[in-house]
């Protein structure tokens, strides 16, 4: 019995065992791929929807607080240290505990990350920089609201944070 005699005519026919099993899995990580991506779309549809229904101020109220890590300053100070605007937020485990808002980023790929955080208080500032590894550098300021901000990279090097200078920060 010939196995070629047997086989069906047709593309598929043509094809061998091997060709079928990777065209089998090519389709089905295509329809993970599409249907996580639809997944996605109608979450961030959803989500979206939500939040402009939310979030749409009378003329009697304020417009709502931007977060002080999305603040266009806080991008010119996050984009001078860490190369990029690309800042980790809402971490499992934040990188600076006591302060409000927190997160980190990557001055350059495979280099040492720098946690980022941002306080109302002075004090809780200086308690997670003494919490911290004795090796570290790091730069502060007190911005125009009041608000303390805290750079803190761990090594010697404070080469990093250096660009933070010419927006007020001291470095440490």
């Amino acid at each position: 019995m010939n196995d070629e005699r047997n086989a069906p005519p047709g593309f598929w026919g043509r094809l061998s065992r091997r060709a079928k099993i990777v065209v089998v899995l090519d389709l089905f990580v295509l329809i993970v791929i599409v249907a996580v991506g639809a997944m996605l779309f109608i979450r961030s549809e959803s989500s979206s929807h939500t939040q402009s229904k939310a979030v749409q101020p009378t003329n009697n109220s304020p417009a709502p607080a931007i977060p002080s890590l999305e603040s266009a300053e806080a991008l010119a100070w996050i984009v001078a240290a860490c190369g990029g605007p690309l800042l980790i937020k809402d971490l499992p485990v934040p990188p600076l505990p006591r302060a409000n808002e927190s997160g980190i980023c990557l001055a350059q790929l495979g280099s040492v990350p720098i946690a980022i955080g941002v306080y109302d208080d002075d004090a809780l500032l200086r308690s997670d920089i003494a919490d911290a590894n004795k090796a570290t550098r790091y730069a502060t300021r007190t911005a125009n609201n009041n608000e303390n901000w805290l750079f803190l990279l761990e090594g010697h090097d404070a080469g990093p944070l250096e660009p933070l200078e010419r927006y007020g920060f001291s470095l440490h």
